[in-house]
């Protein structure tokens, strides 16, 4: 996988990428430590073996890419889809697919809705994007009150995974690294303080304006983000699939990854 960056609009926007062919984009969520090598490093290979040009992105306010102060800046749902619509028309990509978990599904499906032109499937996974101001879950709160502490991180992970999930140390450290970088740590807390105050809600026109061929994906025991969400955008988006998983919560490309890919890769070339 290469890495790189690139400044579209004044946003800088760190990725890596690898493969040639069908172009697939990548876009994690928005929980404390995320980024896009940490949540898409395991899975990237599997889809370059299958054809695709695949990119994984940090969105704004995570990983490298731009974390602006945000005395000065305010990150909204709005700021994070033109980060990924800059992206794309700046990368010349077309036709190109998006798989978007949590945050990142709500950024896909607005992004979708903004640039239908350009896109070509789309997969959410565990998507926001249906939450109202303050209707927050006891996953949501745990987020929100992050306060860079390791218990604290192994708290948020055991809420986004199945109780047969093991948390490697590993995945503790890497996580609180990335969460904890004072530029990183700032970001977080205003992206959190905007989606309590705002909550996320991708308005039903804007659903029902997205005609791509849909692979909706849940986690059964997922305590992030309710099933609702996902049975409401299947009813909205007019050529969806939903597909829950068993005994699988929040991260299903990283409980998972084997049948994640599967699934995925079928949905991306074959319907």
């Amino acid at each position: 996988m290469k890495e790189n960056f690139v400044t579209f609009n004044g946003i800088e926007s760190h990725y890596w990428e690898g493969g040639s062919g069908y172009p697939l984009i990548l876009i994690h969520g928005g929980g404390a430590g995320a980024d896009g090598w940490g949540n898409w490093n395991h899975i990237m290979d599997k889809y370059v073996s299958q054809g695709f040009h695949v990119i994984a992105y940090d969105v704004l306010g995570y990983g490298l890419s731009s974390r602006p102060d945000p005395v000065t800046f305010n990150y909204t749902q709005e700021a994070r889809v033109d980060q990924l619509v800059s992206l794309i028309s700046g990368l010349d990509l077309n036709r190109v697919s998006l798989i978007g978990n949590s945050l990142g599904g709500a950024i896909a499906a607005s992004a979708t809705a903004k640039l239908p032109e350009k896109i070509n499937k789309l997969v959410l996974m565990g998507a926001s994007g249906r939450r109202k101001p303050n209707d927050n879950s006891e996953g949501v709160r745990t987020l929100a009150t992050y306060n860079n502490e390791r218990e604290h991180m192994e708290r948020i992970i055991r809420n986004l995974t199945n109780e047969q999930f093991v948390i490697t140390e590993e995945l503790l450290d890497y996580r609180l690294k990335m969460a904890n970088d004072p530029a990183t740590s700032a970001a977080y807390q205003a992206t959190m303080s905007n989606l309590n105050k705002n909550g996320l809600f991708i308005l039903d026109e804007d659903l029902k304006s997205i005609k791509q061929k849909t692979l909706i994906v849940h986690g059964r025991e997922d305590n992030q983000v309710p099933l609702q969400f996902s049975l409401e955008y299947e009813h909205l988006i007019e050529n969806a699939w939903l597909h829950v998983m068993p005994k699988c919560g929040h991260w299903a490309m990283i409980e998972y990854p084997e049948e994640f890919v599967k699934l995925t890769v079928d949905f991306l070339k074959n319907y």
